[in-house]
Order: C-alpha cells, then sequence, then structure tokens
C-alpha cells in the first residue's frame, strides 16, 4: 500500500483533509474534526511557528473537555504531542494527558 492509495481511499470516503504532514518521512491519517481544531488554533497564531515541529505548544495548558473517540481523545493527543499540557475531563474524571512514548524516544 502506497501513501497515494491511503489518499485515494480517504476522498473516496469522504475524507479530504486528514493528511498531516510534519516533514517528508512522517505521514498520516488523522481525524478531521480534532485536525480542524488544531488548524483553527494554528490560524489564531496559539502555536508557536519559532519553535520546532513537536514543541509548538510548549509551556500551553490546554483542557479538553468530554473524552470522546471522535474529538476529545485524538484532540487531547494531537495536542499533548505538540507540547502542551492537556488536562481530560469527563463526567467522572480529570485525566492529564502528556507526549506519546514514540516521540519522547527520538
Amino acid at each position: 500500500i502506497t501513501d497515494q492509495n491511503v489518499i485515494e481511499a480517504a476522498r473516496a470516503a469522504g475524507i479530504t483533509r486528514t493528511l498531516y504532514e510534519r516533514d517528508e518521512s512522517s505521514k498520516c491519517l488523522l481525524p478531521c474534526t480534532p485536525l480542524a481544531c488544531v488548524k483553527i488554533l494554528e490560524s489564531l497564531q496559539i502555536y508557536d511557528e519559532n519553535l520546532p515541529v513537536g514543541n509548538r505548544m510548549l509551556c500551553k495548558t490546554v483542557t479538553v473537555i468530554n473524552r470522546s473517540e471522535v474529538l476529545g481523545r485524538p484532540l487531547g493527543a494531537m495536542l499533548a504531542n505538540d507540547g502542551a499540557s492537556v488536562y481530560s475531563v469527563d463526567i467522572d474524571n480529570l485525566y492529564v494527558q502528556s507526549r506519546g512514548e514514540m516521540l519522547r524516544q527520538r
């Protein structure tokens, strides 16, 4: 399976803007609604473009209300992987999300 096959399959499924590239070596499909939230934050210049990719939300604290599989969890993970301290809140409890293991190993 090539990147082009994945892109074509995503487009056929109606997913047109979920390919997110940090650089040429890392491409992945991301859920479109959390990605749209990230893009809004970028357009509001909440992301610090002067910092390297992966640290552009460094020293920022974010609270995500609701940990749904569609929006809350993916958005929290995306923001945490960009360096933010993320507090994920739902009706039962509070979690603190931090950068993923794979990103820390780099």
